[in-house]
This record gives structure tokens, sequence and C-alpha cells, in this order.
């Protein structure tokens, strides 16, 4: 699946809508993934969008302190490895600019409903 780079930063927005991320901090994510495509010269029309579904069978959910949802701790770790491992192809690197996953069933389904949007169109 490919995103128009048009519809990109909607795309970050709406998913990101089913987290509890401050605005603020999603606007200079947003802003460090164009500066390092840009300062990368990736001129291409589309972002390619890769959807990586993990079933986890012991998901260790907590409750996060300031929201009071549920997050798997799980994920947390696998993110953290994930970027970490990857953080040193990144030009520009802001945390966690390099994935998304959600936290607990509510995120999935929500982020689930965003991407059938974005197949239609």
């Amino acid at each position: 699946m490919a995103i128009t780079r048009d519809s990109f930063k909607k795309f970050i927005y709406d998913v990101y809508s089913t987290d509890d991320i401050r605005l603020e901090k999603l606007d200079i994510k947003y802003c460090k993934m164009m500066s390092s495509l840009q300062k990368n010269q990736y001129n291409l029309t589309e972002f390619p969008i890769k959807v990586l579904k993990i079933k986890m069978t012991n998901p260790r959910f907590r409750v996060k302190p300031l929201t009071g949802l549920s997050q798997s701790k799980v994920t947390m770790e696998l993110k953290k490895a994930i970027r970490d491992e990857f953080k040193y192809l990144i030009t520009d690197y802001y945390y966690d600019i390099i994935m998304h996953m959600t936290d607990n069933s509510k995120q999935n389904d929500d982020v689930e409903k965003i991407m059938k949007k974005v197949r239609r169109i």
C-alpha cells in the first residue's frame, strides 16, 4: 500500500488520533519525518506503508499513568527494540518516527478502520 505525498500528513495524524500523543509532539514528529525524507532526497510522489499484524498471547497490560488507558508492556518493549536497532539508518532521527504500533485492542480496531478507508481511496 502507498500513500500519496499530499495525503501523508492526514494519514499520520489520523493514525495517531487513536493515541494519546500531544499535538505539539505529533507536529514535531511529522516535521522530522519530512525533514529526514528531504535530506535523503526522497522525491517520489508516494510513500510506501507496510502493515505488520502481530498476535500476542500475553500482552502484559499496564495502565498509563497520565491517561488511564491500557498499554501493552510487550509492545513497548518491541517498539523500543526495533527503534534502537534501526534509528541509526534515519537521517535527522527523532524519537519514535520509525514506526507506529498500537498499544491495546481499541487502538487496533481504530487503526484498522483508518487503514480500510485508506485502502478504498
